[in-house]
C-alpha cells in the first residue's frame, strides 16, 4: 500500500471514529440505522475531500482531532493545511463493516455485515 493510499484509509478512519465519538450519548441503533448514518457521513466527507470543500472538511473533524503518520503526529491543522497538497479526483470504497459493540454490562448493541 503506497502512501497516498495509507493517508486515504487513514483519513476515513478518522472520520468514522470522529463521528463514533460525537455520537457516543445517543441511544443504540440498529446495524442498518448504523451503515446508513456512516455512509452517510462517509459520503458527505467524499464528496468534501475531492471538492476541497474546506467548510465541510473543517467542520467535520473534532477540535481534538490528529493524523498518525509513520514518524509524526500531524496536528488538526497542519492535516488540513496538507489536504491541497494531495489531489483526489475518487473516493470510493466497495466495503462497509458494522460489528457489534458489547457494552461493560456486556449486552450487544449495533449489527454486521458488509457491502
Amino acid at each position: 500500500m503506497n502512501l497516498g493510499d495509507r493517508i486515504l484509509v487513514s483519513t476515513l478512519v478518522a472520520v468514522i471514529v470522529t463521528a463514533a465519538a460525537g455520537a457516543q450519548s445517543v441511544p443504540a441503533v440498529s446495524s442498518a440505522e448504523a451503515r446508513k448514518a456512516i455512509e452517510a457521513g462517509y459520503t458527505e466527507w467524499a464528496k468534501a475531500r475531492v471538492a476541497l470543500d474546506m467548510n465541510t472538511i473543517e467542520r467535520m473533524l473534532a477540535p481534538d482531532f490528529y493524523f498518525q503518520l509513520p514518524d509524526r503526529k500531524l496536528t488538526r491543522q497542519e492535516f488540513i493545511d496538507r489536504m491541497h497538497s494531495l489531489k483526489i479526483t475518487r473516493f470510493d470504497a466497495s466495503v462497509l463493516t458494522v460489528e457489534p459493540v458489547i457494552s461493560q454490562t456486556g449486552s450487544r448493541s449495533g449489527g454486521s455485515g458488509s457491502g
